[in-house]
């Protein structure tokens, strides 16, 4: 899924979107302030504006979606969020993207999917274990 430019306007805060009567506790959905989500949100901002790379690890319920959809927007620079499966793929762009354009406008999104039978060239052919490859 590829988000694109969103510079030509002004997104809101981290602090305004997720704190207690912001933004986020304001919209229809029962919401109750998560302390770890705006540090997550904080972190991946912190990251992306730094070009450095993140780690984050966070329970059930933290909302780690919106987390870093919303800083990974407010970089104003294309974004590419890659998903382990189809599902959580399908709740990205047909639950929290269409959610979240109900609180701060029309996103440009692309939902991209690769056809199954592709395979890495240096997996072509071999049977080793995922383990064996290393991702950068």
């Amino acid at each position: 899924m590829a988000f694109s430019d969103t510079s030509t306007r002004a997104l809101p805060s981290l602090h305004e979107f997720f704190s207690p009567g912001g933004i986020l506790a304001r919209s229809p959905l029962p919401y109750e302030y998560r302390p770890g989500q705006l540090e997550m949100a904080k972190a991946v901002e912190r990251a992306l504006t730094e070009h450095r790379h993140l780690i984050v690890e966070a329970g059930t319920g933290t909302g780690k979606t919106l987390a870093y959809l919303l800083p990974a927007l407010r970089t104003g620079q294309r974004v590419i969020v890659s998903t382990g499966t189809k599902a959580l793929q399908d709740q990205l762009y047909f639950r929290d993207v269409p959610f979240l354009e109900t609180l701060i406008g029309d996103l440009r999104v692309c939902y991209m999917k690769r056809p199954r039978q592709l395979s890495l060239p240096s997996q072509a052919g071999s049977t080793a274990k995922s383990a064996d490859f290393v991702r950068p």
